[in-house]
């Protein structure tokens, strides 16, 4: 098996696979939206990177700070919209009501410019590109549930999420078939950066970096052109570039689920282990797979230090291949493991090997206590938690991945600072969350809201 590290003993304390490089790594999220990182919080880097790597993810850890940005092209706001359409169309917040998400739509042709130039914005890393990107990404999900042909621009705009820009590109891809930002934005720098940041570890800044120095393809950062350097972590990334880039159906993340499950259970009865993300929001295909560990305590035991074990047990079956960063403290409640799992070969009918992908996997240790914080966090999808975050700071309150607080306090002079932390009223179940917040009850596969 190939690896960055030896196997875990239960006995080791262990800690991410990074390096100087690593750190420069990440997208580079808008300041006023992000709280400073807890250098003694063991997941405070996961919530922070982990799901910046995932496809039209734009949450930030403990993000329940709300910038202007947020607001920006009727997002989550009361605001009302008089257009030539109807009446006035109160906004309200996007969570609080059920998306029935259609397969197909009349306006396939408008999503798939938008994801274009969508894309492409997520590429660059200044805050303006970032914003942009977000506000396409809120305004695909609404654009394909609508229910007919969108006709003229006062219908786009009267679209959620659809501001007056937005709208205007819209008319401009019904009228002409095409997009002529899309052939703007498509630079040299960007298409190089697409292809850098597809390596594990390998952030915008990163991939800027590398181009500036020369590098354009995949084999110039092999051969290590211009001078470039790899993480132990980037080197597994290149090597299964391909693999990691390719979506996983959801037969086989459920497949590999099931593997699991009952290694985790045989270390320990009482575990409760779930998927999340898209696989639990119903996709059909999957960027990685991510799976929560807790247990109840009413025995006075917790799942602490299970993660060393069950990674053993895993590499011993040969599911997990690759390690990618490692926990802190192995010990601990709250810990996270990233590596590279795969099905087992298995053989065709003339004898001949098929080599299963490799597939990225999360395993994410969390307290009993903060389980339907987590799971809500981390089902997602990333529109769907803004809001419910942005809702809760309107009421007063303030949510993040392990609850629900009143009575924060913030610095007036920098909202990223909490000068009181407050006190968590809810934290164990999703449903209660929901309910305080007075948000409809909504099963993970009617919180879609992007794309």
């Amino acid at each position: 098996m190939a690896s960055v590290s030896r196997p875990v003993s239960p006995h080791d304390n262990v800690s991410p696979l990074k390096s100087s490089t690593d750190q420069a790594t990440s997208t580079s999220f808008p300041a006023q939206v992000s709280e400073p990182r807890d250098s003694n919080d063991p997941l405070a880097e996961f919530y922070e990177l982990a799901k910046a790597e995932r496809d039209n993810d734009v949450s930030e850890y403990d993000d329940d700070v709300v910038g202007d940005k947020d607001i920006s092209e009727d997002g989550e706001t009361d605001d009302e919209y008089h257009g030539e359409a109807g009446p006035p169309i109160k906004r309200g917040f996007t969570c609080d009501s059920k998306v029935n998400r259609s397969e197909g739509s009349k306006n396939q042709d408008i999503i798939e410019k938008l994801q274009e130039l969508m894309e492409l914005h997520k590429s660059k890393p200044s805050k303006d590109d970032f914003w942009r990107g977000f506000s396409y990404s809120k305004a695909i999900g609404p654009i394909r549930n609508h229910p007919r042909r969108i006709r003229s621009y006062a219908e786009a705009r009267s679209i959620r999420g659809v501001g007056d820009k937005t709208a205007e590109k819209i008319m401009e891809i019904i009228q002409t078939g095409g997009l002529r930002r899309i052939a703007f934005e498509n630079t040299g720098d960007v298409e190089a950066a697409k292809i850098f940041t597809g390596i594990y570890g390998v952030g915008q800044t990163i991939a800027y970096r590398w181009y500036a120095s020369g590098c354009r393809t995949l084999d110039d950062v092999r051969t290590g052109k211009g001078g470039v350097k790899l993480s132990p972590a980037m080197e597994i990334g290149l090597r299964f570039y391909d693999d990691i880039n390719s979506r996983m159906p959801r037969g086989e993340a459920e497949k590999i689920f099931k593997l699991i499950k009952p290694i985790a259970l045989s270390l320990d009865p009482k575990l409760f282990i779930e998927i999340m993300g898209s696989f639990r929001r119903g996709k059909k295909d999957c960027g990685d797979i991510d799976i929560m560990i807790t247990r109840p305590t009413d025995d006075n035991k917790t799942h602490a230090g299970i993660v060393p074990h069950l990674l053993h047990a895993l590499r011993e079956a040969g599911i997990i291949t690759e390690d990618l960063a490692l926990p802190d403290d192995s010990h601990a409640t709250e810990a996270i493991y990233r590596g590279l799992c795969k099905l087992p070969d298995t053989v065709d009918e003339e004898g001949k090997l098929v080599r299963r992908l490799r597939r990225r996997i999360d395993i994410l240790s969390i307290p009993w206590q903060n389980r339907g914080a987590a799971l809500l966090y981390y089902t997602g999808d990333d529109i769907f938690n803004r809001a419910m975050r942005f809702k809760a700071n309107k009421m007063g309150y303030s949510l993040n991945q392990r609850g629900l607080f009143q009575g924060v306090v913030r610095d007036p002079h920098d909202r990223r600072i909490k000068t009181n932390a407050g006190n968590i009223i809810a934290s164990e179940t999703e449903e209660e969350i929901f309910k305080i917040l007075g948000v409809p009850w909504q099963e993970p596969h009617e919180r879609v809201r992007s794309q």
